[in-house]
C-alpha cells in the first residue's frame, strides 16, 4: 500500500491509559466527520499497516480516541507513537454544494483579481485564531487569512480560488522570504 494513495488524516500523539488505546490529533477541517472509522492505516517503517478500530470517541475537537484491534497493552501502543495515520481515499466525505473541505482544493490556483495567478494553495495553518492559507509560487511562501474579504470564490470544477488582497500582503511576505 502506499500512501500517495490515501488520505492523510492526522498523527498519533499520545497513549491513553495502559490498555493500548490511542490519541490521535486529526489535521482536518471536520474532525467530526471521523468519528465512526472501520479501519485506518498506519505508516510505520515505510509500510501502510491497517487496523480495525473497535471504538473511537471525539475530545477536544481535534483529538480522537480509538482502540484498535490487537492493540491491547502500553508497549504495542508505544510502538506506534508518533506514527502518521491514513484512510482509503473512498472514506473520505465529499462536500456539496457550494462547501467545501480543505483537502478538496489543496493544489489549486489561487488568482487574484487585480495581479492575476499568484501561486498554488499549498496548505492551511491552523496555529493562530485565524486560519491562513498557505501560497506557493516558485521559491515564495505567503499567507493569506481565509476571510471572506479577501477569498472572494472558490471553483472546485476549475481547481481556481478567486482572491483580492493588498498587493503589500504579498510584498511583504517576498520581503521576508528573501
Amino acid at each position: 500500500m502506499h500512501k500517495e494513495n490515501k488520505f492523510y488524516l492526522g498523527r498519533i500523539v499520545k497513549k491513553h491509559g495502559f490498555n493500548g488505546d490511542l490519541v490521535i490529533k486529526l489535521e482536518t477541517d471536520h474532525p467530526e466527520l471521523f468519528t465512526n472509522l472501520e479501519s485506518i492505516l498506519i505508516l510505520k517503517g515505510g509500510n501502510m499497516i491497517p487496523f480495525l478500530v473497535l471504538k473511537s470517541s471525539l475530545s477536544n475537537e481535534q483529538y480522537l480516541k480509538v482502540s484498535l484491534q490487537n492493540v491491547d497493552c502500553e508497549e504495542d501502543s508505544t510502538f506506534l507513537m508518533k506514527s502518521e495515520i491514513y484512510i482509503e481515499n473512498s472514506e473520505v466525505p465529499v462536500s456539496e454544494g457550494d462547501d467545501y473541505f480543505d483537502h478538496e482544493i489543496l493544489g489549486h490556483k489561487v488568482i487574484d483579481v487585480n495581479m492575476g495567478e499568484i501561486g498554488k494553495l499549498a496548505s492551511f495553518n491552523r496555529n493562530s485564531s485565524q486560519t491562513l492559507l498557505e501560497i506557493e509560487n516558485g521559491d515564495n511562501i505567503f499567507f493569506i487569512p481565509e476571510v471572506p474579504e479577501f477569498v472572494l470564490s472558490i471553483d472546485n470544477e476549475n481547481k481556481i480560488i478567486k482572491v483580492e488582497i493588498p498587493k503589500e500582503l504579498i510584498s511583504l511576505s517576498e520581503e521576508k522570504n528573501s
